[in-house]
């Protein structure tokens, strides 16, 4: 073999190499994203800010540890980056924590719109309508949850008190 054809050997190794580091480094940030450990997750982020996977876990990680306000920026950015990423969007959960009910119904209606049978955007949104006092909306979306699934206690209790309240008034 001769030496110019050993060298575009080589240097095709070498690009294959790069290629699997490459692929190995996207593999290893997702991986780091999805471990559910903030720091882990924090760093992949800001290695890739526009990615919703890590931004998504990364808020997720931060509402595990009882943060939901930095959670709040954190999913708002996965949103950003991907605006169809339904998931990001349980940003609505993290509203909830900080009692920003009326952002929290637009995060579920979007949720629903990008995945219509999704029992528990159904049953947050009732949740989070009821407790505005829309009982009658409230209603409709907890008894959606539960034809959807309906082993959800917290649907079935939450659809119960809204009826209570309907009654009462």
């Amino acid at each position: 073999m001769n030496s110019k054809t050993q060298s575009a050997q080589h240097r095709e190794k070498s690009q294959g190499l790069r290629s699997t580091t490459q692929s190995g480094s996207d593999a290893a940030i997702e991986r780091k994203a999805r471990s559910g450990d903030p720091g882990n997750i924090e760093s992949a982020v800001l290695l890739r800010p526009d990615d919703a996977v890590g931004n998504n876990g990364w808020g997720a990680a931060l509402l595990a540890a009882g943060q939901p306000r930095p959670a709040t920026s954190i999913l708002s950015a996965a949103i950003q980056a991907r605006p169809d990423y339904a998931e990001a969007h349980y940003l609505g959960i993290a509203l909830t924590q900080i009692g920003d009910l009326e952002r929290v119904i637009e995060q579920f209606e979007t949720v629903l719109k990008l995945q219509p049978n999704d029992a528990n955007a159904e049953a947050n949104l009732g949740a989070s309508l009821a407790e505005l006092g829309r009982y009658s909306e409230a209603a409709s979306h907890l008894e959606r949850a539960l034809q959807i699934d309906p082993n959800r206690p917290d649907a079935k209790d939450n659809l119960e008190a809204v009826r209570k309240a309907m009654s009462a008034h």
